[in-house]
């Protein structure tokens, strides 16, 4: 599923909405993650200007010590 995200604050907000699922449901935080990821990579595809600085951000979730798996 992809978020709408504009900026580096939009994924600075869902880093730490990854971080507070995290903590209680790790398998919404990895959803959360994964979409994160998508909507990331879908601005750098569409050449948003601030990709590079969203993408830095955004990989900061792999450093949340949470469960991840895939079925």
């Amino acid at each position: 599923m992809l978020i709408d995200i504009k900026d580096f604050n939009d994924v600075k907000q869902l880093v730490e909405l990854t971080i507070n699922n995290a903590k209680s449901d790790p398998e919404l935080a990895h959803s959360n993650e994964d979409s994160l990821y998508w909507s990331v990579l879908d601005a750098v595809a569409n050449g948003n200007p601030n990709a590079i600085d969203m993408a830095k951000e955004a990989l900061k979730t792999k450093e949340i010590d949470f469960p991840r798996w895939c079925a």
